[in-house]
């Protein structure tokens, strides 16, 4: 990636940042309700079959689920959010595995998969966002050809996020845990 192109992916985010909040802050309501809320379900036993199709099917699903908000006013993504905040909290909460387990099954989800799910959560609250301030400082257009620019990076750098996570999920993870597990 280029100087330039990575510049421009940094000034998207930096444009996108009420949006990325918003993402987190409604990530972080789900994971509050999650870890507060008993589970209405027995904690799951097993691990799922740590493949690269398996993660990437399973996180595409998170990832067109939260960007459906875009052309709906964001509120499928802001029920995704809070949703995945909570089975994310809910899983790490009513788990029988070892705590140091559970610390190297989220490294993936930590370094790559969040941030992918943050900024998919941009991409779903950003036309709304757009509306709002066209509606508040009364701009020409609700959505500018720099937000159309924006919301399809983000769609982007969402994409490789997760796909990254995948793989890292199904190639590096269990050798994490077996490190971590001896």
């Amino acid at each position: 990636m280029s100087y330039s192109s990575r510049s421009a992916y940094q000034e998207t985010l930096i444009r996108s940042r009420l949006e990325l909040l918003a993402s987190v802050s409604l990530f972080g309501l789900g994971v509050v309700l999650g870890a507060t809320v008993p589970s209405l379900t027995e904690p799951a036993g097993g691990l799922p079959t740590f493949t690269v199709e398996y993660f990437l099917r399973h996180n595409t699903r998170i990832l067109f689920g939260l960007w459906l908000g875009a052309p709906l006013f964001g509120i499928p993504t802001v029920l995704g959010l809070v949703l995945n905040g909570s089975v994310f909290a809910n899983a790490v909460a009513t788990s029988s595995i070892p705590i140091a387990h559970r610390l190297a099954l989220l490294f993936p989800h930590v370094v790559f998969e969040l941030p992918g799910i943050f900024v998919a959560g941009c991409v779903g609250l950003k036309p709304f966002g757009a509306f709002v301030r066209y509606l508040v400082e009364r701009q020409s257009r609700p959505m500018t050809p720099t937000d159309v620019r924006d919301l399809l990076r983000l769609a982007v750098l969402s994409l490789v996020l997760i796909a990254v996570a995948g793989a890292l999920e199904a190639l590096v993870t269990p050798s994490v845990v077996g490190f971590v597990t001896g």
